[in-house]
Parts: C-alpha cells; structure tokens; sequence
C-alpha cells in the first residue's frame, strides 16, 4: 500500500466517480480502477459497490476513506508542524558558566527555558573563569556567562547582573569588633581566597595592590565551601558575593568591602566573529529578562 493508492482511492470518493477522479489526476480510469483493485486485494474486502449508476462505498470502503483522508491531511501538513517547530530535532545549546553563577540566577532557569523552548536542550558545564574562557576559545561552548572580562579582543560582553562583595569576618578575629573598616585595615591580614583561575580574586589583587597594600592569601582554593570552612576555622578573612552573605550564619560577621570598586558581574559572553544559533540567541533574549525581572537584583537591598 502506497501514499499515492490512498489518495486516488480518496480522489474517487471525493469525486464520486472514477472518470472524474481520472480527469483530475491525468490518469486513466482503467488504471485508478487498477488502484482500486489492489487496495480491495491487499485489505481483502470490497471498498466500493459498482453498478450501471456509479460507484457507492461499502461500510468498509467509508471507513477506510476515513483513515486515508487523515493520513493524507497528516502527510499535508508536514510542512507547516516543521515550520513552527513541532518536529524540529531537538537543539543541545552548549552553555558555559562561571564557578558560582548558578548559586546567582534563579532556580529553575534551565527547565523553565526548556519548557518555553521545547526543541531545545541545555548541556550547562562549570569551571573557574580562566578555564572558561579558554574552552570558550577552543568551541567548548555557543555561549558563556562569566563573573568579569574575557578578551576583548575574541568576545564581546555584556554586564547582566551586579553586586557587591562582603568582607567576612569570624567571631574571634581582631577586626570583628571594629566599627568601620578602611582598606589599610587589610594590609597584613590573612585571607582564604579563590585561586587565581578566579576574576574575582584578580580583581581583589588589583584592587589591593592599586591600594599599597598587601594581605596575605594564607589558604587558596576553587572550592566555595572548602573556604568558608577553612576562613571559619583558621579565623581567615574571606570575601563573598552578595548573594552568599550568611553562608556561615552567625559565626562571622559581614560588611561591604572597603572599596566600591569591588564587585562581582554575571556578564553574558559571545564571540566577535560569529553569530548566535536560534537557541543561543533565544536563551540570551531570556537570561536578560529574567535577570532585570528577579527581585534579588531589581530590588537589591543589600545588607550593610
């Protein structure tokens, strides 16, 4: 049984006679008639009743004219489901994200995305910032989001979301007591910090050395929690995001760090040299909304 049987099959029906079916279709009655025949062979009953007035359809011949007028308007439109998507493949969107962002942004913003976005999944991996963008560079990912500047030169950047960083300080270091705190207080002090691999700890030895001073990064790690543990234990200072302020609860106490140039960005990353898959540009469009719409960053009340 073939697609082209069903719907000269259905052409006879439609037209109620095998002669205009044939002038419809360039074909000669005698072969339609031949169709016929064969279909009533394959199924092994008789689909329409001939006499000297015409043809009529049997019970049998009604129902199967049924069943071929769906498939034929099912194969029809075809075209139209692919066009809105509906049997598109499924799209993996390779995303890459900085250590920490995904503790930023709101729950559920990858299944919320692929349920507006059904033919789209998202193959989300992690790594320090340096790491990300050097996978970035080898194709790794379509798209990033980063907590500061990549180069330039290979991508260009766009701030989404800001916040200021906190000093974190245990119960039973010196400063915890002090009223106001100045970067010289730092100078000399011992700190838990992430690595290098960080922007958020190039930023802080920027920062300190733009300042003339020079703390002293007692513990280095890429490990959130594995430094707060550590700050806590050893009486180490340590900086976190505004999102992470009471991660240690009441055991440390938290300010602004003394220098507003201190932040951390969630920063949507693209290349220079090349454009957006529809996934990748759907999936910014939506980051950016949702962001300017979460209640955390567009009412940032802070702690001071």
């Amino acid at each position: 049984m073939t697609f082209r049987q069903l719907e000269l099959y259905a052409a006879v029906c439609e037209c109620g006679s095998i002669t205009r079916a044939s002038e419809k279709y360039h074909i000669s009655p005698q072969g339609i008639s031949k169709t016929v025949g064969e279909l009533e062979k394959e199924l092994g009953c008789q689909l329409l009743a001939r006499s000297v007035s015409g043809i009529s359809l049997t019970n049998k011949g009604s129902f199967f004219y049924d069943e071929c007028r769906r498939i034929i308007d099912w194969q029809r439109g075809i075209g139209d489901r692919l066009m809105r998507g509906e049997l598109a493949e499924r799209e993996d969107l390779r995303l890459g994200m900085a250590f920490g962002v995904i503790s930023a942004v709101p729950a559920g913003l990858f299944t919320e995305f692929e349920a507006l976005y059904p033919g789209v999944r998202i193959c989300y991996s992690d790594a320090p910032d340096l790491d990300l963008e050097e996978q970035y560079c080898h194709d790794a990912f379509e798209l990033c989001l980063s907590t500061g500047v990549m180069d330039a030169d290979r991508f260009r950047q766009e701030t989404v979301a800001s916040q200021p960083m906190y000093l974190c300080i245990p119960r039973s270091h010196p400063l915890y007591l002090r009223d106001s705190i100045a970067m010289e207080d730092l100078d000399g002090q011992s700190f838990a910090m992430f690595s290098a691999r960080f922007f958020t700890r190039q930023l802080f030895d920027r920062i300190c050395r733009d300042a003339g001073i020079a703390p002293d990064i007692e513990y280095v790690s890429g490990d959130f929690n594995s430094l707060m543990s550590l700050a806590q234990r050893n009486s180490l200072l340590f900086a976190v995001p505004a999102h992470c302020v009471g991660s240690l609860g009441d055991q440390c106490r938290y300010t602004r760090f003394p220098h507003e140039g201190y932040v951390w960005d969630i920063c949507l990353v693209t290349r220079r040299q090349a454009g957006l898959s529809r996934s990748a540009a759907a999936y910014s469009d939506y980051f950016r909304r949702r962001m300017s719409d979460w209640s955390p960053y567009r009412d940032a009340g802070w702690p001071e």
